[in-house]
């Protein structure tokens, strides 16, 4: 069985406070080779668990703790995806969000928007996320949300 295969084990997932509470199946669809997915959330295991998982599929992964440093690396880094915590420190993931859509150079990029908070319609009023996924998520879920605005994005 190849690595990224494996299934975690609910033990690995247990000490981060809930945030996180499935076993990763494996996945649901073959990605191309390396997809760049650009993780910005503050909460340092929340990072640490997403990129563990992302990677495991298959994905190249950034991990950013502040959203005042997500355009410049965007740029730089050219991602599919960005996955964006709506709560950060600092400059807050809506507005993050917000100049992403009007810089011409990241407006195309899909931004996948998630939180504890589970409100989508209320945060779709502030910004132009292409997606949501609540916290606690499932990383099944995750995964396929982020394949098909993958897919979508280069169609």
């Amino acid at each position: 069985m190849k690595d990224f295969q494996k299934p975690y084990e609910k033990s690995f997932l247990q000490p981060l406070f809930g945030l996180i509470i499935v076993e990763v199946k494996k996945p649901v669809d073959k990605m191309l080779p390396m997809d760049k997915i650009l993780i910005v959330d503050d909460n340092s295991d929340i990072r640490w668990v997403v990129e563990t998982v992302l990677k495991r599929y298959g994905f190249e992964v950034m991990a950013l703790p502040r959203g005042e440093d997500v355009i410049p690396k965007a740029k730089s880094f050219s991602p599919q995806l960005i996955l964006l915590d709506v709560f950060l420190s600092g400059i807050d993931g809506i507005e993050v969000c917000n100049r992403l859509k009007q810089n011409t150079k990241t407006k195309d990029i899909p931004v996948i928007m998630f939180s504890a908070h589970t409100n989508f319609t209320d945060i779709k009023k502030f910004c132009k996320a292409d997606d949501f996924i609540a916290k606690p998520f499932d990383v099944n879920e995750l995964v396929s949300k982020i394949q098909y605005q993958i897919k979508e994005s280069a169609a």
